[in-house]
C-alpha cells in the first residue's frame, strides 16, 4: 500500500479463513481496546455497502433476475457498474 501501510478488505466473517488478504471482525475485541476500536470503525462503513447495495438491488432488479442471465451473452459487468454507480451518485447529491 501507499506509504508501506498494510492495506486490507473487510469482509463477511463466514469468509474467515479462506482468503488471506481478507480482514475480518476479531473474535476476541473486547480483552484489546485497540481490536474493538477497529471492529466499532469497520462495522460503520461495512452497513454503509450493504445500505448501498440493498438500494441498487431495489432500483435495478435485474440484479436479482439471477435465471435470465447467461454465461457470456449477457452484459453482467455493465449491469453492476451502473446500478452500482448510479445509486452511489444519488446518495453523494441527496444523501
Amino acid at each position: 500500500g501507499p506509504n508501506g501501510k498494510i492495506l486490507f478488505v473487510y469482509s463477511d466473517p463466514g469468509y474467515s479463513g479462506k482468503f488471506p488478504h481478507l480482514q475480518y471482525p476479531f473474535k476476541s475485541a473486547f480483552s484489546v481496546p485497540e481490536q474493538h476500536t477497529c471492529n466499532l470503525e469497520m462495522i460503520w462503513h461495512w452497513i454503509c455497502v450493504e445500505w448501498e447495495w440493498g438500494k441498487a438491488k431495489t432500483e435495478f432488479a435485474i440484479l436479482d433476475w439471477w435465471q435470465m442471465h447467461k454465461v457470456l451473452l449477457s452484459p453482467i459487468a455493465l449491469y453492476f457498474c451502473c446500478s452500482i454507480l448510479l445509486p452511489n451518485a444519488h446518495t453523494c447529491l441527496y444523501e
